[in-house]
């Protein structure tokens, strides 16, 4: 198996820390020279205000890495109605959204975002409409169900597709899960029915 590398770059207010944003300095400072050191490919999905905190990080990033939009309604005050799932939201609503996120990115480092993630990996038909209407040929907003069934085997779902004119990219596994027993007994398996394909991971900055 090879492993497309995937970071959802965001604020993490999950440790209670003043600063959610404070992790993004190492980061930035560390992790991201390190890959970019050893030449290890990778596509972060990062979200506005990450942008516009880490401008000048940020562009330096799109020299080497893929950028794409990461969108979270959380981070968008006046659609903060119906949770932190884009997929509750309106068509309206999702398309407001994800425009400001992908026209704020494309303008801040000089090139149009060709992916996208939803927060939480919250989309439905209404967000890959919105994707359309934008331009945006890929999404990377689809988990792979963790266990597998014989059947799910032999559909292959950890490997992209395309769906209504859209590029679909599964995540197969999220931060630790990428690191556990697991994991490994699912790289036995997908050798065994589909050897050498490309599956795709989602660590998180803070990871």
């Amino acid at each position: 198996m090879q492993l497309l590398l995937t970071f959802d770059v965001e604020p993490d207010y999950s440790t209670g820390d003043t600063d959610p944003y404070r992790h993004l300095n190492i980061f930035f400072r560390e992790i991201v020279p390190k890959l970019i050191k050893n030449e290890v490919p990778a596509i972060l999905f990062v979200t506005n205000e990450v942008v516009k905190r880490f401008t000048e990080d940020s562009l330096k990033c799109a020299d080497f890495f893929e950028i794409g939009v990461h969108t979270h309604p959380n981070f968008h005050e006046e659609y903060n109605n119906y949770g932190n799932k884009l997929s509750n939201y309106p068509y309206e609503a999702q398309y407001k959204m994800v425009k400001r996120d992908y026209d704020l990115i494309a303008t801040l480092i000089g090139k149009k975002p060709i992916l996208f993630r939803a927060g939480k990996f919250a989309a439905n038909k209404d967000t890959l409409r919105v994707l359309r209407e934008l331009s945006i040929p890929i999404d990377s907003s689809l988990t792979v169900p963790y266990v597998f069934r014989y059947r799910a085997l032999s559909e292959r779902p950890w490997r992209a597709f395309k769906e209504d004119g859209l590029i679909r990219i599964p995540v197969l596994a999220v931060d630790m899960r990428a690191f556990d027993l697991s994991f490994k007994l699912k790289n036995i398996w997908i050798d065994l029915f589909d050897g050498g394909t490309t599956c795709c991971i989602c660590l998180h900055s803070w990871f």
